[in-house]
């Protein structure tokens, strides 16, 4: 349904971040540095939604170099895992394409995952982010 998807493979290649496979049952994924790019982990199980949200998760610890240890403070913690999903909510779902989405009559948890291909939690973070933390609005025009 959504016309622009990004294929967050595409970018760990081009960034020059490895994907690997190997089973992590209690995490399913997870992010290292690996010099001046990133390591990104996914359990095998993973597919669709759950596959792509996570991706681009872990990606975005990537790309902005957001990586903590189970040392770390929670709020160092929390800070990075908010960076990594803000970077990958901009990505998934850009503002614009929510804003169309939700005019065409997408306006559900459900359907919004659905057009944009990412579990419902990603898209509740999109709606509080966009709406709450950055205080966009929804255009007038149709």
């Amino acid at each position: 349904m959504n016309e622009i998807k990004s294929d967050f493979f595409s970018i760990a290649e081009q960034s020059g971040h490895e994907i690997i496979y190997f089973p992590l049952p209690e995490t399913k994924s997870v992010s290292v540095p690996n010099g001046q790019t990133g390591c990104i982990g996914l359990d095998p199980s993973l597919y669709g939604k759950e596959l792509r949200t996570r991706l681009a998760h872990e990606l975005g610890h990537c790309e902005y170099g957001g990586f903590y240890t189970r040392l770390s403070p929670l709020d160092t913690v929390g800070r990075h895992e908010y960076r990594a999903n803000k970077w990958a909510v901009e990505r998934a779902i850009p503002f614009d394409e929510l804003e169309t989405a939700i005019k065409r009559g997408y306006t559900d948890l459900c359907d919004l995952s659905d057009y944009f291909d990412v579990t419902e939690e990603m898209v509740q973070f999109a709606l509080t982010y966009y709406f709450d933390r950055r205080g966009y609005r929804l255009s007038s025009s149709s």
